[in-house]
């Protein structure tokens, strides 16, 4: 999958300077070629910190979370670049400029309606696909950054929250890209995670398919399906497995760190399970905060200050 690149123009995040290319990376998410061009071009995004050699400089990629477009996280960029660290970050499949409806974002039911409408089923082969064409775009990432702006530091990162988390942790422990994974409201074990999110949503009907499904608003459909897709996932079939990033767990050695930061009143990433899953890393460990949820007003704080305390050595001095 060689991915074209255009680019790069000017763009400013948060009043900081960056530049923006665009990636085409052509990818069979579905049957429909409409969706996959749809799902297969997106804005990348490179800032660089003032005073600092490129090749020095350490450089993070940022991924947001299920619909949720890059400029969500543009709250990092400026803390990020003041510690003399260079930021990254694209959209996701299903997200920003990556979607088939771009103007409605952060809901990913609001993302999942157009695909059941161009008969697009929402099943754990397109979760799959999604986690394998984003291990090619992270790759791709830090390629261009390296190859257009010297930012060839081995000293690299990778943040996700939610569902950026396990997009970020297969690229970490499955193709060995970084020496930090850093996720919030996330985990790598996907089985669990997709366990933790769907307990958010109401299966109990999940079950009820066929003619009665049909004349359901497709709203609901895709509330119902994506239900089903994860109850599928938690259940840990064989077409499931190698979308886990837990799969490759044997890959990650002592010299390479992981750090994980869920809230203790998360509904959707549980910290029980969060806490276990960074025991069997060997540089593994879990930061549970108290009080915190699947978000909110605080995540901003919380977030900052967890890059800043993982990051520190890595800053300008």
């Amino acid at each position: 999958m060689s991915a074209q690149i255009s680019g790069p123009d000017d763009a400013d995040c948060a009043g900081r300077r960056g530049l923006r290319y665009w990636v085409h990376a052509p990818y069979g998410f579905t049957h429909n070629s409409e969706v996959d061009a749809r799902l297969s071009g997106f804005p990348l995004f490179v800032f660089l910190p003032a005073g600092r050699t490129a090749a020095e400089t350490p450089v993070v990629l940022l991924l947001q979370g299920m619909a949720a477009p890059w400029h969500w996280s543009s709250w990092a960029i400026p803390a990020l670049l003041d510690m003399g660290i260079a930021c990254v970050t694209f959209d996701h499949p299903l997200a920003g400029e990556r979607s088939l409806v771009p103007r409605l974002q952060g809901n990913m039911l609001d993302q999942l309606v157009p695909l059941l409408r161009r008969k697009v089923s929402i099943r754990p082969e397109l979760v799959g696909r999604m986690v394998e064409a984003m291990t090619h775009d992270i790759r791709t990432a830090f390629d261009l950054a390296a190859d257009r702006q010297g930012l060839g530091s081995p000293r690299r990162g990778l943040f996700g929250i939610s569902m950026g988390g396990i997009y970020a942790s297969q690229a970490f422990i499955r193709d060995g890209i970084g020496q930090r994974l850093l996720l919030a409201m996330s985990q790598p074990d996907l089985f669990q995670f997709a366990g933790s999110y769907g307990r958010f949503f109401k299966t109990g009907i999940v079950g009820h398919e066929g003619r009665v499904e049909q004349l359901l608003p497709d709203y609901v459909r895709g509330g119902l399906q994506f239900a089903r897709a994860l109850n599928e996932i938690r259940a840990g079939g064989d077409h499931c497995v190698l979308a886990n990033p837990m799969t490759h767990i044997d890959r990650v050695g002592r010299d390479r760190r992981v750090r994980l930061m869920v809230g203790s009143s998360d509904s959707q990433c549980s910290a029980k399970d969060a806490v276990q899953t960074a025991a069997r890393f060997p540089d593994g460990e879990c930061y549970v905060v108290p009080g915190w949820g699947h978000g909110g007003p605080d995540t901003e704080r919380h977030c900052l200050n967890f890059l800043r305390s993982q990051l520190a050595d890595w800053a300008q001095a």
